[in-house]
């Protein structure tokens, strides 16, 4: 069990060493105080707590003291933004730039008052509901952060620190009969990724219209690793199609609906009995263009 920052310096720079674990939390529920602090606090298993940092003092979340007495403890609390808004859309009337200031200032304003109650805070940015495209990640690195979503996966070298992936571990995703299997899980090598041969005329790498087509392509740097690949799609397993021993794609199934979802893809290491494990988000608008999902 690693501070977060600690493995992801680790990892990132492609040290190698045993499966390793960072704990985090979103948005700095109440219960996390109560719950589950004591028990990981007691073990010494060092966690992060990412805040919005209005939500602070509010019924149901923590206090700056509840979150200094952590701190204090050995916790970290880093930047969830200000108001947890969803940051790839624009408000009615809002040009690009104004867009921009917007969600500079949430990111900004967090980080200072954090730093206002609690001293110095590592600059790591969990993206509210986990959504990114091109231009949050261009903000959030012209910002100096390391990013980290909500898809899932194992952190190594190749792995862009813009988009970190973290395996969910609440509700449907908690059972613990799969936790062994996830810690010891290996990054996909995966070197270049982008969905491709799509129909809905949009450039941005992760986000798609509803009613359309698309393939997931992925260039592995392991030679025939794609052949042993497994993906699957909103709980379906999908076909992978090997067009190099590099390369690989993944046709989505027709007529895609609104809303967050990715592609996870595992394959078991040759020789071993651990996982490769990779996921790639989606966030899909509705066919005219617009986001449906609210939450």
């Amino acid at each position: 069990m690693l501070p977060l920052k600690e493995l992801l310096d680790q990892q990132l720079a492609g040290v190698q060493r045993a499966p390793s674990v960072a704990i985090t939390f979103d948005d700095g529920y109440s219960d996390i105080y109560e719950i589950a602090a004591p028990a990981l606090l007691k073990n010494n298993f060092p966690f992060t707590v990412f805040i919005n940092t209005e939500s602070v003092g509010a019924p149901g979340y923590m206090s700056w003291s509840q979150l200094k007495s952590l701190q204090e403890m050995g916790a970290s609390v880093a930047n969830h933004t200000v108001t947890h808004p969803h940051l790839m859309r624009r408000q009615e009337s809002e040009n690009r730039s104004q867009w921009r200031r917007r969600i500079k200032r949430e990111i900004v304003e967090a980080q200072s008052d954090i730093e206002a109650h609690l001293g110095e805070s590592p600059l790591l940015f969990a993206y509210p509901y986990g959504e990114f495209d091109a231009s949050v990640t261009a903000l959030v690195q012209s910002l100096g952060y390391r990013g980290l979503g909500q898809h899932s996966g194992a952190v190594g070298k190749l792995t862009d620190p813009l988009r970190i992936p973290r395996f969910p571990m609440g509700g449907n995703y908690g059972e613990l009969d799969s936790f062994a299997t996830k810690v010891a899980s290996l990054p996909l090598p995966v070197v270049e990724e982008g969905v491709v041969q799509r129909s809905d005329g949009l450039s941005d790498a992760y986000v798609l219209l509803a009613g359309q087509t698309a393939t997931l392509k992925l260039a592995l740097a392991e030679p025939g690793l794609g052949n042993r690949l497994n993906c699957f799609f909103r709980g379906e397993q999908i076909d992978v199609v090997e067009k190099t021993p590099e390369i690989v794609h993944v046709p989505l199934p027709d007529a895609l609906t609104a809303g967050r979802t990715r592609v996870n893809c595992t394959a078991k290491e040759a020789g071993g009995n651990r996982y490769y494990w990779h996921s790639y988000p989606l966030f899909i608008k509705g066919e005219d263009g617009a986001w449906k999902h609210q939450d």
